[in-house]
C-alpha cells in the first residue's frame, strides 16, 4: 500500500502537551458523534507528549518524533526510539520515510540521523550539511537515476545523492538561506520555502 494512502488510514488530532488522540483505520469517521476519542500519551508508551514529527514507514507503522526521542506505534504497542547521541540532542524536530525504506531524522541542534535495517548514520556539517536544524526533508530523482534527499536547513538547501553533499544559498540564487520547506511538485519542481525571503522554485531539468 501507498505510503501516502497509509497516512490517510489514520486520524490524528494534535494537542502540545497533551500527547496523541487518534482513531484506528477500521473506524468511520461518522463514529466521532458516538465514541470519545482516545488520547496516548506517555503513560501509554510515548516518550514523551509534545508531538512535533510524524511519518508511517515502509510496513506501516506510524512514526511520532518528541522532544525526548522517537517512537513507532506497530498497531499493539508503542516502542521508543532514542537518537545514537542523545546527549547532543534527543529533540526530534523533523522525519522522513525516503523510498529506499531508510528513516531521515532531523534534531534541535543535529546531526541528521540515517536509520535503515538496524544502522545508524550521522551527518553534519563536517560532512557538507549546510546547517543543524533540518525541519523538513524531500526526496527527487536525479537526471541518472540516483535518488536524491534534500535537507530544508537554517543556513541553506541541501542535497544528499551519490554520497556527495551540495548546498544552495542565496549566492546560487535562493530567495533566502534560513529555509523552513521544501516540497516536489508533480511536475518534478522544487518549491523552497523560506523565512523573509518567500519562495524559490527550482524547475526540473
Amino acid at each position: 500500500m501507498n505510503k501516502y494512502f497509509r497516512c490517510l488510514s489514520w486520524l490524528l488530532v494534535l494537542s502540545a502537551g497533551q500527547g496523541i488522540a487518534f482513531a484506528s483505520q477500521e473506524e468511520d469517521i461518522s463514529s466521532f458523534s458516538r465514541n470519545p476519542l482516545k488520547h496516548i500519551t506517555n503513560r501509554d508508551g510515548l516518550p514523551q507528549v509534545t508531538i512535533v514529527c510524524m511519518a508511517t514507514d515502509s510496513v506501516g507503522r506510524l512514526w511520532v518524533g518528541t522532544q525526548d526521542g522517537a517512537a513507532f506505534y506497530d498497531q499493539r504497542r508503542w516502542t521508543t526510539v532514542n537518537m545514537p547521541n542523545r546527549t547532543i540532542s534527543n529533540w526530534v524536530q523533523s522525519m522522513f520515510v525516503a523510498s529506499d525504506g531508510a528513516i531521515w531524522f532531523g534534531t534541535a541542534t543535529g546531526p541528521v540521523y540515517r536509520y535503515a535495517r538496524g544502522t545508524w548514520r550521522s551527518f553534519d556539517a563536517s560532512d557538507g550539511l549546510a546547517g543543524t536544524t533540518v525541519r523538513h526533508f524531500c526526496e527527487t530523482i536525479e537526471a541518472n537515476g540516483e535518488r536524491a534527499i534534500w535537507f530544508a536547513t537554517d543556513h541553506g538547501l541541501s542535497k544528499y545523492a551519490g554520497g556527495r553533499w551540495v548546498t544552495y544559498t542565496q549566492q546560487n540564487g535562493l530567495a533566502d538561506d534560513f529555509v523552513y520547506d521544501v516540497f516536489r511538485s508533480d511536475d518534478g519542481s522544487l518549491w523552497v520555502g523560506t523565512f523573509g525571503g518567500g519562495i524559490s522554485r527550482i524547475v526540473a531539468r
